[in-house]
């Protein structure tokens, strides 16, 4: 039995010896330059332009955040809830979805919630406290989120 243990302990060194041999070189990029690709610039400048000014009147004042995200933070927990089971708050389900979308990358952002993806499935819960994770420090007063949390 021994003998057996001792086994497959050398073949999984050797293994992990195989994989450490297999890595790649670190890759060395050089920052990019928006001038190499003739046109980039303008394409980039034009994807901003020409937004309509009526639609962005119509859009502003429909969208708060904080009423987002204090309807979102109080139908997750620790576990996991898909974000179309967070109920709306505005008759068009549709729209609704997305500002809840939108909400929870902000909520992300701040460490307020991890989102997980499976397939189609946008999953939402409370962010996991991990210690020494948080390079920033306090992110409760990023962004104007003094003292909000989940």
């Amino acid at each position: 039995m021994a003998e057996s243990r001792q086994r497959k302990e050398k073949q999984r060194e050797q293994v992990r010896q195989l994989l450490a041999e297999s890595r790649s070189d670190s890759l060395l990029l050089e920052v990019g330059d928006l001038n190499s690709v003739p046109g980039l610039i303008e394409t980039l400048n034009s994807l901003t332009q020409g937004i309509d000014e009526n639609v962005l009147v119509e859009l502003k004042g429909k969208f708060d955040l904080q009423r987002y995200q204090e309807h979102i933070c109080q139908y997750i927990s620790d576990e996991p809830v898909k974000l179309r089971d967070i109920p709306a708050i505005i008759e068009n389900y549709r729209l609704d979805l997305i500002w809840r979308f939108v909400a929870v990358i902000f909520l992300e952002h701040q460490h307020l919630v991890d989102i997980r993806q499976q397939g189609q499935i946008i999953w939402v819960s409370k962010h996991a406290d991990r210690q020494g994770q948080d390079i920033f420090g306090e992110t409760d007063e990023i962004n104007g989120l003094e003292g909000f949390a989940c």
